[in-house]
């Protein structure tokens, strides 16, 4: 430290002498070395340059035509730049006065901060009083242009703008209009600078309007920007500043109100918190609930980097995120979590966080978990939601879902679709077409079509499955079920006839149609795909009613051990009360000496009984199980 403070010192004092032996040669020879010397100098440190030193006295400088780095596109341009000094400011390695005119400057803003080329070059030894370098400046026709990832921005100063320190006291008063443009905004604003030459401060008030065009971005009001910067700390430049919008929008996609960011910026980085009072989607159908939030903004200006927690209303969904935001570009990404979530609770139903569902999903219960990632640039949106299911009970327009399992990937916002192969399983389906047991691989693609490459459904100790594309908002479908190895037992223990019973297996296919609610079975046909046997166990009164009706108490009989070869059943009607028409053909060895049988019965078949029974023994598979197991694990880490 001492001897830092010595260089210091001694450069100060051979600054001086400098001064003093070129004071003591005539006018132009003084003019003439200072300007051989500035060249030497900047070329030593490899900054191409021109300039004119027009005077140099005891007193002061002044240079003319100033240009440092390239030619054709110098970093600095200046037509006039006068300096005036005293002996004391020297000491002080402070300038009295400096007057500008006619300044160019130029640099880049990139995610290293700014860079100003020749200047950075240039650097600095390390001896730059604290403070203002200058006790008195006038500017004139100053403008500062800055290349950025989306173009370029400029900040000129107004006529008149000034600074100067009171004789004796130090203090420092001084003023500023500037105005400034840029691809993607424009803004207004005053300086007002205050404080000591030590340790002098800037406020800034003003206005910024966003270009739709180019940034995206809609703006109700003006934007107001405030702040004050202080000069001469530990880290150079200090700042504070606020940036409050009423109203903003990103046209279709969502909009800001009561926007407010209060930050600071020193060394280099800015630390901010971010608060929205209210952010609401624009899409059709909304793509979220509307949500307050809280961030807290690091890093350099360009690319900061973001971490808070949205909420919805009441005691809803609290959900954290993480993520970057580079506000120049614009571009930003965040990755939201749903933190696993009881779904009975009140405010958080799906509906709360995604009013989309509110017209499909009318009750949820259950365990569910998710992530969302987001991404804004070029004006886009894109999302990837992923939600985990566990043991979900879901009441919808159509149906109702018992015991969904399963992790979904969605992406959107438009269209909403799903990438291929999406798994969940289904306890059980309550509805127009009741069926349990379920296993769905499907993906949802643009226009709303679900394809389902394939669903299986255990029913009667057999499955049903299907396949196809069905548009969710068509009136009318069509459904074609597979029917494979339905057990004869099961389904003659649903019929509404007592005391029937049988063996073997079933298939065949079933035509399910849907005509806005209804939903009915247009044509069924399940074969025996191998002989077996029918069964009855008479009750008490068969003996009377075969008396009374020759013909039933013939069928009766036969039904009392029926070797079937043939068995087809006919199926049609709602689904909530099939009409079963079954034919058989066999004999009973024990009946009329074995004579060839041929049966055809009518009955109703309530599925009810078989689809509750499914549910008992339903079990989650064993990979989607899994699966999900995997990701609430994940998450509870």
């Amino acid at each position: 430290m001492r001897a830092t403070s010595a260089r210091k010192r001694w450069g100060t004092w051979l600054a001086v002498a400098l001064v003093a032996g070129l004071a003591a040669l005539a006018g132009w020879q003084r003019a003439a070395l200072a300007e051989g010397l500035a060249h030497r100098w900047l070329a030593a440190r490899g900054v191409p340059a021109s300039l004119h030193v027009e005077r140099l006295g005891l007193g002061g400088l002044v240079v003319t035509g100033l240009r440092l780095g390239e030619d054709t596109a110098p970093d600095l341009e200046a037509a006039r730049v006068a300096l005036a000094w005293s002996w004391r400011g020297l000491v002080e390695r402070r300038l009295d006065r400096v007057e500008l005119e006619g300044v160019r400057l130029s640099g880049r803003l990139g995610d290293g901060g700014l860079e100003l080329g020749a200047l950075d070059a240039l650097g600095g030894d390390g001896a730059a009083p604290a403070g203002l370098p200058f006790a008195e400046a006038r500017f004139r026709d100053v403008e500062v242009a800055l290349d950025s990832p989306r173009g370029q921005l400029v900040l000129r100063a107004a006529e008149g703008s000034a600074a100067t320190a009171a004789p004796g006291s130090r203090e420092v008063t001084g003023s500023a209009e500037l105005s400034a443009s840029a691809p993607f905004a424009s803004a207004v604003a005053s300086l007002r600078l205050a404080g000591t030459l030590d340790a002098p401060r800037l406020a800034l008030s003003g206005t910024l309007a966003p270009d739709e065009a180019a940034l995206g971005v809609r703006a109700a009001a003006p934007v107001r920007v405030t702040g004050e910067a202080r000069l001469g700390g530990s880290n150079g430049v200090e700042a504070d500043v606020t940036v409050e919008a009423e109203q903003l929008a990103l046209p279709a996609l969502a909009s800001f109100a009561d926007l407010a960011v209060e930050g600071t910026f020193a060394g280099g980085e800015l630390t901010a918190e971010l608060r929205v009072g209210r952010l609401a989607p624009l899409t059709e159908p909304p793509l979220f609930a509307p949500l307050a939030v809280d961030a807290a903004l690091r890093g350099a200006p360009a690319k900061l980097a973001l971490r808070g927690t949205a909420r919805t209303d009441g005691d809803g969904f609290a959900l954290p995120f993480d993520g970057t935001l580079e506000p120049f570009v614009p571009r930003a990404r965040v990755g939201v979590r749903v933190p696993e979530t009881e779904l009975a609770l009140p405010a958080r139903e799906p509906a709360d966080l995604f009013p989309w569902l509110a017209d499909a999903v009318l009750r949820a219960q259950g365990r569910a978990a998710g992530e969302l990632a987001l991404e804004f640039a070029d004006g886009r949106l894109a999302a990837r939601a992923e939600l985990a299911l566990r043991d979900v009970d879901l009441r919808t327009t159509y149906a109702t879902l018992r015991r969904v399992n399963g992790v979904v990937t969605l992406l959107g916002p438009e269209p909403l679709v799903t990438p291929p192969a999406q798994r969940v399983a289904i306890g059980l389906v309550e509805g127009p077409l009741p069926l349990s047991n379920g296993l769905l691989r499907f993906e949802l693609r643009p226009g709303r079509t679900l394809d389902v490459a394939e669903g299986v459904f255990r029913l009667a100790g057999g499955t049903l499955s299907f396949s196809g594309s069905f548009p969710l908002d068509a009136e009318e479908r069509t459904l074609v079920l597979r029917a494979e190895g339905l057990s004869v037992a099961q389904l003659l223990s649903a019929l509404d006839f007592e005391g029937l019973s049988g063996t073997g297996r079933l298939a065949g296919r079933l035509v399910v149609e849907q005509r806005g609610e209804r939903v009915r079975i247009a044509t069924g046909e399940l074969r025996a795909t191998q002989p077996g046997v029918i069964r009855y166990a008479a009750g008490p009164g068969a003996g009377a009613v075969a008396a009374e009706q020759p013909q039933l108490g013939t069928a009766l009989g036969a039904l009392e051990d029926l070797r079937y070869e043939t068995l087809e059943l006919e199926v049609s009607g709602d689904v909530s009360e099939l009409d079963v028409k079954v034919h058989a053909r066999g004999s009973n060895p024990n009946f009329q000496e074995g004579r060839p049988v041929v049966l055809n019965v009518n009955v109703e078949a309530p599925v009810d009984t078989l689809l509750r029974a499914g549910l008992a023994t339903y079990r989650v598979p064993e990979e989607i199980e899994a699966q999900v197991n995997r990701y609430f694990e994940r998450e509870a880490r």
